[in-house]
């Protein structure tokens, strides 16, 4: 029995006046709420709209030119309500047009009140089972759409069975060669690494990336990841391939292809200013917000003779007043510069053009400070060498 509050709403269609009122009371008597009753198919599409039952006691055989098979498929095109065929046709005509109106149940006339209860219990719960199913579906379809990365589904044949909207985009945008005829869902893998508008794939990549997939299919990877680069003759981009496992029993794998380009160039770009800070012929200081050493290139190390683990996490030393000179400066944001007496390991003295700089990051807060450091004792003291 249902409590009155959740009490199903049954929209009840049947031919027979009287059967349909005795169907009403055993409703009741069950824990149900008939919410309407009709004999036209073409009122009972009208009444599921307005009545909104969740769940719809449909006869076959109604008054009207529409039957109840017609009707059980526009109500669940319009609404998705689930629908439960009653009737006393039991031929193999009759239902293979049932079929298709993908009903929750069929109940033979006569039936006892445990049947139709029994049928109704198992429609209603599994159309609450196909709801969640519906909402769960959908939910991984947004975040697979929200995720930036091209990404497919391949069944354990390796056909793609499912893909989201960044796949499908980049599919568009970069047409499989013809002998391939790739247009996504239905697909083999082995298309996965061609395209053509001028776009070019290393072999080796080619070969590697199919060889990938397969391994990871066949259960003799874990897993399977790749960088490659996809050249045309306006650009050259590089992608990561990543290739993991789903389901149990080697049901599928996950494809994604993420656009690494940015973080490449980045990277690129990185090693390029560390390259010109190591080889810079000046030395170069970075330390923190209370002065304290956290880098040094090699040029700083030559003019001082000291090692890099003896000064790390050290404040560099300077002449009060200067101190307190570029202290005051490079706390309000601007660089100061000036000229620096320096003593060597060895004793020996040595004077420097110093530039000390605050490092902003992209907020505007700074973080650290950069000294550019150039040995000027040459050029100080003529005839002294540094």
């Amino acid at each position: 029995m249902h409590a009155v509050a959740n009490r199903p709403k049954i929209l009840i269609v049947e031919d027979e006046n009287i059967v349909a009122r005795d169907i009403e009371l055993q409703l009741q008597e069950l824990g149900y709420q008939p919410v309407g009753i009709t004999d036209r198919a073409e009122d009972a599409i009208v009444l599921a709209g307005q009545l909104r039952p969740d769940l719809v006691l449909m006869d076959i055989q109604l008054a009207g030119e529409m039957d109840g098979i017609s009707a059980a498929q526009t109500i669940r095109t319009q609404y998705g309500f689930p629908v439960v065929f009653l009737t006393a046709f039991s031929s193999d005509d009759t239902l293979a047009r049932a079929k298709l109106a993908e009903p929750f149940g069929y109940i033979l006339k006569p039936f006892s009140e445990r049947e139709l209860h029994t049928v109704l219990e198992m429609a209603l719960y599994k159309f609450q089972a196909e709801n969640k199913l519906r909402i769960s579906e959908a939910f991984n379809r947004c975040i697979l759409d929200s995720v930036s990365a091209e990404i497919a589904v391949l069944d354990s044949s390796g056909t793609i069975i499912a893909i989201n909207q960044a796949w499908h985009r980049f599919s568009q945008e970069n047409r499989c060669d013809q002998d391939c005829h790739w247009q996504g869902i239905g697909s083999h893998y082995a298309c996965l690494a061609h395209c053509q508008s001028g776009m070019r794939f290393d072999a080796n990549d080619v070969n590697n990336a199919r060889a990938g997939i397969q391994a990871v299919l066949d259960g003799s990877l874990a897993h399977f990841n790749l960088e490659y680069p996809c050249r045309s003759d306006q650009t050259q981009r590089w992608f990561s391939l990543s290739v993991t496992p789903f389901g149990n029993d080697g049901q599928g794998v996950v494809v994604s292809h993420t656009n690494i380009t940015e973080r490449l160039q980045s990277e690129m770009e990185l090693r390029k200013l560390s390259l010109v800070v190591e080889q810079s012929p000046g030395a170069v200081i970075i330390t923190d917000m209370d002065g304290r050493i956290e880098y040094v290139n090699p040029a700083f190390l030559r003019n001082c003779g000291y090692s890099r683990a003896e000064v790390l996490g050290k404040k560099p030393w300077m002449q009060a007043q200067l101190y307190a000179s570029m202290r005051a400066a490079v706390t309000q944001g601007v660089s100061w510069s000036g000229e620096l007496y320096n003593r060597r390991k060895d004793g020996s003295t040595y004077i420097e053009h110093a530039i000390v700089t605050p490092l902003r990051q992209p907020s505007g807060e700074i973080t650290h400070y950069v000294s550019l450091q150039e040995d000027i004792t040459a050029k100080k003291t003529p005839g002294r060498r540094a």
